[in-house]
């Protein structure tokens, strides 16, 4: 028998400095996640530029205007400039679909290379029972991160008009009302035809775009999204309906925080996992101890939690990939506490995919698990919501570092 992935009545939405004092939900400043800030910088400028880039905390609806580059009156800095969409969905012929389509613009010394990139990377898979429950060799398709992938700076178009905007390079166009988002094109024999639309508000844990005016600095958000459409490969055509992540990231520095040092140790975890009652995230950060998460309610309600004390990713179960002989963490007991209620789930991994980001001094190894969490949100004086969900991880650590 096949396992149910809660995809019925569907019809609902990684990176600069930390604002202090509280978080902002629905238009209003609560108190009390300002810390996060105060803690990266009595940690001295290499812990604030390696991790609190990455964790403020402000709910706030989606508009057009941060789907554009956001690049002028910035030349002078270092960049790195993203846009695209994890999907995690179900084909109508039963297969697990994750599917990863994203844009980027980099620029200068941390990037190793300036270039415009353009990636897609596949792992469709099959598993029922006990499988799904089990961690699988599943091959994958991947291509845009190596280095030989990257095109010219200035090959990526984005285009604006004041009802739409469009990023496109290497036969992948993303496109957007800010109503609707749809990605259409073929790279690294994948073609696509998806749509997105919002389940909620975006989370705005690297700041607003409208904070950020021509000085250095950065914004940027997840958003969960409905998804569906098709996905063509390999001679198949799976029409699919699921879940998915937006995310659109600008980071605009003299210097870039250094991704090698935030990923040293037990790295970071950038999860996502979707249900139809509820789906959350989690970014954390071993080295700096920084956390920050959401729980996007069906209603469209959005809860925040920040902070290693009030958001726990343990790895409970490891296995050892046989292409690339490391020892990782495929499944994870995770507990989040928000003030509106507290999450637990167990997330275990029954695929994988993977790719490499070159940078200044080392090499980082990117892990994308696909897989399944069994999750609990139970609100305050509430009934426990229980959601069996399409799950994701992107284990991030560093690979190698060079030493003098």
């Amino acid at each position: 028998m096949r396992v149910g992935y809660d995809l019925f009545g569907m019809g609902m939405s990684r990176r600069a400095t930390l604002g202090g004092g509280g978080m902002l939900l629905a238009g209003t400043m609560l108190p009390g996640v300002g810390a996060l800030a105060r803690e990266g910088a009595e940690k001295g400028p290499d812990a604030a530029k390696s991790s609190a880039v990455l964790f403020q905390m402000i709910s706030a609806p989606l508009t057009l205007a941060y789907e554009g580059a956001f690049t002028r009156g910035r030349e002078q800095f270092e960049l790195f400039n993203d846009t695209g969409f994890l999907v995690r969905a179900t084909a109508e012929t039963g297969e697990d679909v994750q599917l990863w389509v994203f844009f980027y613009q980099q620029r200068g010394k941390e990037m190793v290379i300036d270039g415009d990139l353009t990636q897609t990377a596949l792992v469709v898979t099959d598993f029922s029972g006990p499988d799904v429950e089990k961690m699988h060799d599943t091959p994958f398709t991947n291509k845009g991160q190596s280095v030989e992938d990257y095109f010219a700076p200035g090959t990526m178009k984005i285009v604006e008009t004041p009802t739409s905007v469009s990023w496109s390079i290497g036969g992948r166009e993303m496109h957007t009302d800010g109503k609707t988002w749809r990605v259409t094109g073929e790279h690294a024999g994948v073609k696509t035809d998806l749509r997105f639309t919002p389940r909620g508000p975006g989370f705005f844990h690297v700041g607003r775009f409208e904070d950020l005016g021509t000085r250095p600095g950065a914004a940027g958000y997840q958003a969960h999204m409905n998804a569906e459409g098709l996905i063509e490969f390999q001679g198949r055509v799976l029409k699919v309906k699921g879940y998915a992540v937006h995310e659109r990231i600008i980071l605009s520095f003299p210097t870039l925080p250094p991704r090698l040092a935030k990923n040293r140790g037990a790295g970071s975890n950038w999860m996502h996992s979707f249900g139809d009652e509820f789906s959350f995230y989690i970014l954390n950060a071993a080295e700096g101890g920084h956390a920050t998460g959401m729980i996007n309610m069906k209603g469209g309600e959005q809860y925040l939690a920040a902070g290693m004390e009030n958001i726990v990713v343990e790895p409970i179960d490891v296995w050892v990939d046989p292409l690339t002989l490391q020892q990782l963490p495929r499944q994870w007991r995770i507990a989040m506490k928000t003030p509106q209620g507290d999450l637990h789930a167990t997330m275990s991994a029954n695929g994988r995919g993977y790719y490499y980001w070159m940078r200044e001094g080392g090499l980082m190894i990117v892990n994308q698990f696909a897989g399944v969490s069994d999750a609990t949100f139970t609100p305050k004086g509430g009934k426990a919501i229980v959601s069996r969900q399409l799950a994701h991880n992107e284990f991030m650590r560093t690979f190698y570092e060079q030493h003098a």
